[in-house]
């Protein structure tokens, strides 16, 4: 399949979302579909979205949830159907939120999940505190282990070290931490959408995000005469990046340049995440030139397969819980089963 004949859609859940893919929109994203989905209808009346969907108006009124993830979950359970037909024949499925207890932790899950049982390849970019023992928390861990089960990939960032990456970054175009998520995403929908100098299609990045497990991304630019070694080092010391590199399963490469970035310099950046990462691991790049960034080099890397939780750094009071994915079963037992060598042929 081509990157023109694959549908996709990102779909921003409660504020930060809609706050995402209306930063989105202000890229002129092109090759996807914007919609912004919330309990509150006034932060939607303010998205940019293609499209806007208020869900739960028995449920929440059109005025949010007030923090109450299990509101939320309720009112996307009351607009399934109408979430059914946005995602209906869409091919790959970009989710993004917060989870801090409200709609988005709430909604998120089920969305993930319409998009799944749709066919969908499901990607969730979905920012968070790294520790949050108010009493939303119980609810944000288990909209975490929702979305690992249920997506393909689930991309975690740290809305804390997000913010601290935004507020050192150099660029203008990081100036709020809904601006970097959609940059992220951004980035990811151009690795698959043309035209691209180098891009990838939708078997590729498929093969990329389907079962990745938890992924983390790292983000770095450089304009110094040796930019990519600098840009490669600064995406895989950023701050929202608290992995080692070396258990990943797959990495998947974005650059971006101006009208001077060479095919060289991308393979270099990829020959060098490549030699960080598991020798099986797959990796893959695309690369797009930007007229806006001359002079510059921009690295995003997406790590996947991520799924030892002591490689998982700061978010490590949550974590554990999350890899817990049914904390409420009881060990297996023994069948109690004695069979010859025989019999087991045939049982």
């Amino acid at each position: 399949m081509s990157a023109n004949q694959c549908r996709i859609v990102v779909i921003g859940v409660g504020g930060a979302g809609n706050n995402a893919v209306s930063r989105l929109m202000e890229m002129d994203l092109a090759g996807a579909e914007c919609i912004a989905l919330n309990t509150d209808a006034s932060c939607l009346q303010a998205s940019k979205a293609h499209r806007k969907v208020l869900v739960g108006q028995r449920a929440a009124g059109g005025r949010g949830v007030r923090n109450k993830a299990a509101v939320g979950r309720v009112a996307v359970e009351e607009s399934r159907r109408q979430v059914e037909d946005l995602l209906c024949g869409a091919d790959i499925v970009f989710i993004t939120t917060a989870l801090g207890g409200g709609t988005g932790t709430g909604a998120a899950p089920v969305v993930a999940e319409i998009a799944k049982k749709k066919g969908a390849v499901t990607v969730a970019v979905v920012a968070m505190r790294a520790v949050d023992r108010d009493a939303g928390s119980s609810s944000v861990e288990a909209a975490l282990a929702e979305l690992r089960r249920t997506c393909d990939t689930v991309l975690v960032v740290d809305r804390r070290l997000l913010c601290q990456f935004v507020s050192s970054s150099q660029s203008k175009s990081l100036r709020t931490p809904a601006l970097a998520l959609a940059e992220i995403v951004r980035d990811l929908v151009e690795t698959v959408s043309g035209p691209s100098l180098v891009g990838m299609d939708f078997a590729g990045f498929e093969r990329f995000v389907r079962k990745g497990g938890v992924g983390f991304v790292g983000i770095g630019e450089s304009d110094a005469p040796n930019r990519v070694e600098e840009a490669v080092k600064a995406a895989l010391s950023c701050s929202l990046f608290n992995s080692e590199c070396a258990g990943a399963t797959g990495a998947l490469v974005h650059v971006s340049g101006g009208p001077h970035m060479t095919l060289e310099e991308v393979s270099r950046v990829g020959e060098l995440v490549a030699e960080l990462v598991d020798d099986n691991a797959f990796v893959a790049w695309g690369a797009r030139v930007n007229p806006a960034q001359e002079g510059k080099l921009r690295v995003t890397v997406l790590m996947t397969g991520l799924n030892s939780e002591e490689k998982m750094g700061k978010l490590e009071d949550v974590l554990p819980r999350m890899y817990n994915l049914e904390p409420n079963c009881e060990p297996e037992k023994p069948l109690g089963i004695v069979l010859d060598l025989y019999q087991m042929e045939d049982f």
